[in-house]
């Protein structure tokens, strides 16, 4: 099943900075669960070593839920679905890696990826934003590919190189390489972190924590629209909870 190649390659990248911190939320049992329908969550926090410069680490897994199509909200295609966040410390203003693949059996795709950056100066942006940007552009002709970005309120908050699409799902595997692509050039920035003197400029760091704080109420409040999404597990209060989770 390419949903767990996807969430199992993503926490086999970060596991060197996972291995520091402390798994807060397990995947044992579902958070929510309607019949078949479940939904899993796992949190990593960072607290025991000082020079992890991660926060947490986030994943939601959908386990054959019922998820409205694109063209029909009428229609519930059985739909799996992870979805995975990963949000720097304070004072270290790395940008905050989002990704996202609801594959709707059968039939699509939908995925979302990109590396929010945490600061607007231009140098910041020119060493986060472009190779972001850049590697958008390897996927201009590929079908499917939607422009913009799903909601008004985080349009501020992209990097200008989104990843967003539905992708008919015999390209399932190409998606799942898309995603991973971000994944990995995030890795790249935690892995140079130090060599970057714009991360630590009192300025960036302070416009860093103003940021994220921001970007993170805004996502907040698209993870419930998107929960919304699957009426057999919606609730205000699990709307609430998940972007609490993840953000």
């Amino acid at each position: 099943m390419k949903q767990d190649e996807l969430k199992n390659t993503f926490l086999n990248v970060f596991k060197v900075y996972t291995d520091s911190m402390d798994e807060v939320v397990s995947e044992k049992e579902p958070i929510a669960q309607n019949g078949k329908e479940r939904l899993y969550f796992r949190v990593f926090s960072c607290a025991r070593k000082e020079n992890n410069p991660l926060e947490k680490i986030s994943l939601s897994t959908w386990r054959d839920v019922k998820m409205k199509n694109k063209d029909d909200a009428n229609t519930l295609d059985l739909t799996q679905a992870t979805v995975a966040t990963v949000i720097p410390k304070d004072g270290v203003p790395l940008p905050i890696c989002l990704i996202e693949a609801c594959f709707h059996l059968g039939k699509y795709v939908y995925c979302a990826a990109d590396l929010a950056p945490l600061s607007t100066d231009e140098f910041y942006r020119n060493v986060f934003c472009k190779p972001v940007q850049e590697l958008r552009k390897k996927y201009d002709e590929l079908p499917g590919l939607l422009p913009g970005v799903p909601d008004r309120r985080i349009e501020s908050f992209t990097s200008g190189g989104m990843l967003r699409g539905e992708v008919d799902i015999k390209h399932q595997e190409t998606v799942v390489e898309w995603l991973l692509d971000y994944v990995n050039l995030y890795l790249e920035f935690l892995k140079e972190r130090e060599s970057y003197s714009v991360l630590c400029s009192p300025s960036s760091i302070e416009e860093g924590r103003r940021r994220k704080t921001a970007l993170c109420g805004a996502f907040k409040k698209t993870t419930g629209i998107a929960l919304s999404g699957v009426p057999g597990l919606y609730s205000e209060e699990l709307s609430q909870r998940l972007g609490k989770m993840h953000f």
